[in-house]
C-alpha cells in the first residue's frame, strides 16, 4: 500500500505553475483560434488582377535590371578618361651629387 504523499510548500509551488502555465497555453491557444486566417497568400496579385507567378517574375527582372544598370554605371565611371589627364603631383629628384650612397651629407 503506497504511503501518502505530504504536501510541502514546494509541491504546492510546483502544482501553481504548472497550473499558471496550463491556464497560459489554453489562452495562448485560443487566441490563435480566434485570429482570422489570410483571405490569399498573395493579396497584390489578387488586387491588381495578375497571376502571382508573373507578378514575381516581374519583380525579379526589374530588380535584376536596376543591378546590372548599376553595376555597368559604376564600371563606365570607373572606366572613363579625366577631363584634366595632367597629372597632380610633381616628382622632384634629387640635385646629381659626386657622392654616392646614404647619408653622405655629413
Amino acid at each position: 500500500m503506497p504511503r501518502p504523499v505530504k504536501s510541502t510548500p514546494r509541491a504546492q509551488s510546483s502544482q501553481s505553475v504548472r497550473t499558471a502555465a496550463e491556464r497560459e497555453i489554453a489562452e495562448a491557444s485560443a487566441a490563435i483560434a480566434r485570429h482570422k486566417t489570410p483571405e490569399s497568400a498573395t493579396p497584390l496579385a489578387d488586387r491588381i488582377g495578375i497571376a502571382a507567378l508573373a507578378l514575381d517574375l516581374v519583380a525579379a527582372a526589374l530588380g535584376s535590371i536596376a543591378a546590372n544598370g548599376l553595376a555597368y554605371g559604376l564600371l563606365i565611371f570607373a572606366a572613363h578618361p579625366r577631363k584634366n589627364a595632367t597629372s597632380r603631383c610633381e616628382v622632384v629628384l634629387p640635385a646629381p651629387s659626386g657622392r654616392h650612397g646614404l647619408l653622405t651629407d655629413r
